[in-house]
């Protein structure tokens, strides 16, 4: 946990940026990894103990949809990524990541 810590660390420094954690769905990756930082890190949580986004809630913000409608399934396809389902941690990091810009870059569905 200290290297991840680290790595966290130093890409957030390379880019002169404060880190967040990003997950869909955040609940599960965010009590697991926080515990472990917090647990078995020197210097704790490299994101605090709040800089995080759930892209589910994201979702449902900008659909204006309720958070039970706001599953992948239920995403255009246009916002999610190609790549399969592996479950592998490297490839759902990128998946999720994928998600993630393109909801930012998404203006949602228009409000009535």
């Amino acid at each position: 946990m200290n290297a991840a810590a680290a790595w966290v660390a130093a890409v957030a420094g390379a880019l002169e940026a404060t880190p967040a954690l990003v997950a869909y769905p955040l609940g599960f990756d965010w009590m697991f990894l926080y515990w472990y930082w917090t647990r078995f890190a020197q210097g704790g949580a490299p994101f605090g103990h709040s800089r995080h986004l759930d892209l589910k809630s994201m979702y449902a913000t900008k659909a204006g949809a309720p958070i039970t409608r706001s599953t992948k399934r239920q995403m255009p396809a246009a916002l999610l990524s190609d790549r399969p389902h592996t479950h592998n941690a490297l490839d759902d990091a990128i998946e999720q990541a994928e998600l993630f810009h393109n909801l930012v870059g998404w203006a949602g569905h228009p409000r009535e």
